[in-house]
């Protein structure tokens, strides 16, 4: 077997002399140890949202949950433990085949970051085939032009992505080079819509940084937990099919449009995302959909996109993606307030908040 190398980038790759363990729990609040003011404006957030006052609607959230659960598959409430065995298993595969070190910690903390708008499946071999890309390390050749066109990406990005003017063109292994050259470079590194979940998921594999660094929103830090300690009723993952359990027909209100042309509109979650509702209800009109031309007339699809797919539950709840830390203080994040529902329900049934969870969310439609 090979040495294990750790590397970062600094004026080229140098080992690391220490390594910091990611912790199997990330901190997350939950909605009672939050202060009395802050937990009062998360009420009256969901008052305006719902035109429910909040005791009578964590009774409604809370029937639709049960009802989720007792109308599910029973046999999907281990669907943590068995996901926990799983990314195990796929680790040590990589670890052996590559002679590597790729912990479970690792491979979870990557799938979660690549989460977003993927179901279980390809999810999971979304983020093994970025492992096993970095596992392998196999040379490829570099560019003159695949530099220039990195650094210029690189420059344009908000986020932390460094050009390196420095790269010369020859062979490298991934190994010898900078993180975000790497995971938008390398033959056969998969590619997101965003590439920055490929970044993150590529530093959690070199481990540049933590998992409590690596994951800030409350959605991916829960699923995190979740998956390394299933066991453990502390933590809820509240994902897009989890909100839909929860809320079922309870309509939620928003005011939708453009600039000059905005309408205040109420309806349960699963319709502000329905492209055909969207097109017969008059909103896709606001955003520019033209009735006289065909259904799917370039524009009329872009308005159609407009006027539904920006309102996934995440819009309504929380002030942040499911990759950024909500701010409770400033921007109303719900999160917790959904938690404390799926844990109370959870104890009535005497099952894990995670098991509650997982078989409402394959009976709302998610599933792998």
């Amino acid at each position: 077997m090979t040495e294990e190398r750790v590397f970062h980038w600094k004026h080229g790759w140098i080992p690391l002399d220490h390594v910091a363990t990611p912790p199997k729990k990330l901190a997350q609040p939950g909605f009672d140890s939050l202060p009395k003011p802050l937990q009062d404006k998360i009420h009256a957030k969901l008052e305006s949202v719902t035109g429910i006052p909040e005791p009578e609607l964590a009774k409604k959230v809370q029937a639709n949950l049960e009802r989720m659960f007792t109308t599910g598959n029973l046999q999907d409430k281990d669907w943590y433990p068995e996901k926990n065995a799983e990314l195990d298993r796929r680790a040590a595969n990589i670890s052996n085949k590559y002679h590597v070190t790729l912990t479970q910690e690792q491979l979870v903390g990557m799938t979660a970051v690549t989460s977003t708008h993927k179901r279980w499946r390809e999810n999971v071999q979304f983020s093994t085939a970025i492992a096993s890309t970095l596992a392998a390390d196999e040379p490829f050749q570099v560019t003159r032009v695949m530099v220039d066109d990195y650094n210029a990406w690189a420059a344009k990005r908000h986020s932390s992505l460094t050009p390196h003017a420095d790269i010369k063109p020859g062979t490298y292994r991934p190994s010898e080079l900078p993180t975000g050259f790497v995971s938008s470079k390398t033959p056969g590194m998969p590619r997101a819509i965003n590439q920055d979940s490929v970044i993150r998921a590529a530093k959690i594999y070199r481990r540049e940084f933590t998992l409590d660094e690596a994951i800030g929103g409350p959605k991916q830090r829960n699923f995190v937990n979740n998956l390394m300690n299933p066991e453990d009723s502390d933590y809820v993952t509240v994902d897009t099919w989890h909100y839909r359990a929860m809320m079922g027909d309870i309509p939620v209100t928003r005011t939708v449009g453009p600039a000059g042309a905005k309408v205040t509109m109420s309806m349960p979650l699963a319709d502000w995302t329905n492209r055909d509702l969207s097109v017969a209800d008059g909103r896709a009109v606001l955003y520019g959909y033209d009735p006289k031309k065909p259904r799917y007339d370039d524009g009329n699809v872009a308005a159609t996109i407009k006027a539904a797919d920006q309102f996934a539950p995440q819009v309504f709840f929380q002030s942040g993606p499911a990759s950024k830390a909500d701010n409770w203080d400033s921007n109303d994040g719900t999160y917790p307030w959904f938690m404390k529902q799926t844990q109370i329900v959870a104890a009535k049934l005497g099952v894990r908040p995670n098991a509650l969870q997982a078989v409402a969310w394959v009976n709302v439609g998610g599933g792998e």
